[in-house]
């Protein structure tokens, strides 16, 4: 492919208030829109997957009603049903944001082309994206309600969503050139609060234990999380930046490739 392709996923952190509940930052989804749509006119040869987080949408029915861990009961599927509509409205508010900045977006809901089974992936249909890639039009996944064949329902993150994209199109010949995951903490932080700059599946033995994951509610394990998934990113020579979306202009200097604060990992 002679276009470069980059993942980027915003944190649920980011464009939520995570101690209010069903509270989204439109106003930091609407500069974060217009951060992309600059780097893209400067970089024309860019094709762009985005994916985001639930925040405090999904993540607090998800977390009531058990979801990731399937039917329990009959109020665990009643449960799965009303987080799967509640992370489908940030979504529209995602898409309503990024479009009002003048990105052409569109939402792929992640239950329509994923099955899970046993909260692992057992099908996917990666068609519908590759139509949107092929048309300039950039595909928003996010944190969702999948449905399982063995447990009824899972959740997989916006992370998990990207790496699973991301794995179909290397197979299909595609090159990433970045996942750049953005959230409000300016990369991945020691104990003294210190930005870890670079992780390696090696380093990653000795750090894993002074990594925190979530201040709030999050059933999908925060910054722990986050690390895990672009480690196996890792696997197949993906390189995962994880920095604040916070930071005005970061977005846009990542994108089109200049050095910003951050922690990189890769192998």
């Amino acid at each position: 492919m002679k276009e470069e392709l980059l993942l980027i996923k915003l944190g649920g952190s980011l464009i939520t208030d995570k101690s209010r509940p069903l509270t989204p930052r439109p106003e930091v989804i609407h500069r974060l829109g217009l951060e992309i749509k600059s780097a893209l006119l400067k970089k024309k040869k860019i094709k762009i997957i985005l994916s985001h987080g639930s925040g405090s949408f999904g993540h607090i029915p998800a977390k009531k009603y058990g979801t990731a861990d399937g039917f329990q009961n009959r109020r665990g599927r009643f449960g799965a049903c009303i987080t799967s509509d509640i992370a489908a409205k940030l979504n529209r508010i995602v898409i309503q944001e990024l479009i009002s900045a003048g990105l052409p977006v569109t939402f792929i809901p992640p239950s329509s082309i994923f099955i899970a089974k046993n909260g692992k992936p057992f099908k996917i249909f990666i068609e519908p994206i590759l139509i949107l890639l092929e048309k300039g039009i950039i595909p928003v996944l996010y944190g969702d309600v999948i449905w399982d064949t063995k447990k009824g329902s899972s959740i997989f993150s916006g992370e998990t969503c990207l790496k699973i994209v991301a794995q179909e199109l290397m197979k299909r010949h595609w090159r990433i050139a970045r996942d750049i995951q953005l959230g409000n903490e300016k990369g991945v932080l020691d104990k003294k609060g210190k930005i870890i700059p670079h992780i390696t599946p090696v380093k990653f033995a000795k750090l894993h234990r002074i990594i925190g994951g979530s201040a709030n509610q999050d059933v999908t394990g925060g910054m722990w999380h986050k690390v895990q998934e672009s480690l196996e990113m890792t696997k197949s020579g993906i390189e995962t930046l994880i920095a604040s979306g916070e930071e005005k202009k970061l977005t846009y200097k990542a994108i089109i490739g200049k050095k910003v604060i951050g922690t990189i990992i890769s192998v």
